[in-house]
């Protein structure tokens, strides 16, 4: 996937013989006769075929700014094993005239797929030009033109499935954060298949559009969090690896915040969502025990969690206490008056729950 402007991948498969642009340079020429091949459509394969020496085939395509969109060639047939190219031109609009500039090209040569992605980097309707490689080349070549899945907001703990059916194709999540609550959020991904052997990186971006952190995503779950430090709709894009095709389903998991822990109230906390923890309210006295005493806990074979308390608003660790599958005593001791959190954080992705209550 590529991050900036018109900074691209081309992927064009291994094959003897080389690959060059040569003869390509007539791609715009007067002397080409150029017939229009309408508007492309995200997702639909198109096949350009050229019967007429000297013809070459022009399409458009709308584009938005930084809005990443992918080309794959997925068959390729051209006389005496040549080649033709794919020239891409970006509009210019000055004084109200848009003219078009040659941005970049590729090539699509007889029996090799190819893969060409990239970002834009201005809003407008593009010009993608088919051009044989020579004026006496003929043939034909099926590619497919295709926006990323844009899966839009995610709703809380709800989870999400999304796949890819062009190469190249990126899948684009939004959830929402503020920095301010120092709310800690999970990206719990609970399916993820890229074909054999396929793989995938999850890239997250700040509202800015800054990259802070890459997950990798194979064909297994897996989890990711975190806490923000930018309040806004962050992003969370899928970038299948080498042109893999395949989904997988992801569910943004935020703290659960349970409210004021009452003295001799057993409560249960149960995270069903990888990396999610829960939160009570516990007041506290300098010199006094403030004793938890968990009853019960599960989770799963093998998997524990902390106990842990913290100031209400802030992150010095005050105590913890480590909870597995039984019961356990847990005393805290509160260095000042005042307000604490109480935190349950599951280890390792573990789920399940604890039961436990504040004994005085």
């Amino acid at each position: 996937m590529n991050k900036n402007g018109l900074l691209r991948r081309v992927v064009i498969a291994a094959a003897t013989g080389a690959l060059t642009l040569g003869g390509l340079a007539l791609a715009d020429t007067a002397a080409a006769d150029v017939v229009n091949g309408g508007a492309l459509v995200s997702g639909t394969a198109v096949t350009t075929s050229i019967t007429v020496p000297n013809r070459q085939v022009s399409y458009t395509f709308a584009a938005e700014k930084g809005k990443h969109v992918t080309f794959s060639t997925s068959t390729s047939t051209w006389s005496a094993n040549g080649s033709a190219g794919l020239f891409l031109y970006v509009p210019v609009t000055t004084n109200g005239k848009t003219t078009y500039v040659l941005a970049d090209s590729w090539v699509a040569a007889s029996g090799r797929t190819a893969l060409y992605d990239f970002t834009p980097n201005t809003t407008g309707i593009w010009k993608l030009q088919v051009s044989p490689g020579t004026p006496t080349t003929t043939g034909s070549t099926t590619f497919t033109f295709a926006n990323d899945v844009d899966k839009g907001t995610l709703a809380v703990n709800t989870a999400t499935p999304a796949a890819t059916t062009v190469p190249g194709q990126n899948i684009v999540y939004y959830f929402k954060a503020v920095a301010a609550e120092k709310a800690h959020i999970s990206l719990d991904v609970t399916a993820s298949g890229w074909g054999t052997g396929g793989t995938a990186n999850g890239y997250i971006y700040t509202p800015t559009g800054v990259l802070v952190d890459t997950v990798p995503l194979a064909g297994a779950p897996t989890y990711f969090d975190f806490t923000p430090n930018a309040d806004g709709y962050w992003k969370f894009v899928v970038d299948p690896d080498a042109g893999a095709v395949g989904g997988l389903t992801l569910a943004v998991a935020a703290d659960q915040n349970k409210g004021q822990l009452q003295t001799n109230t057993a409560v249960t906390a149960s995270i069903t969502a990888k990396g999610s923890r829960a939160i009570y309210g516990v007041y506290g006295e300098a010199g006094d025990e403030l004793p938890i005493s968990v009853s019960a806990a599960n989770w799963g074979t093998n998997g524990s969690a902390y106990l842990f308390l913290f100031p209400a608003a802030g992150d010095t660790l005050i105590g913890f206490c480590a909870l597995t599958n039984s019961a356990v005593q847990c005393p805290f001791y509160p260095p000042a008056d005042g307000a604490y959190r109480l935190v349950v954080d599951p280890q390792g992705g573990a789920v399940g729950s604890a039961t436990f209550k504040r004994l005085t």
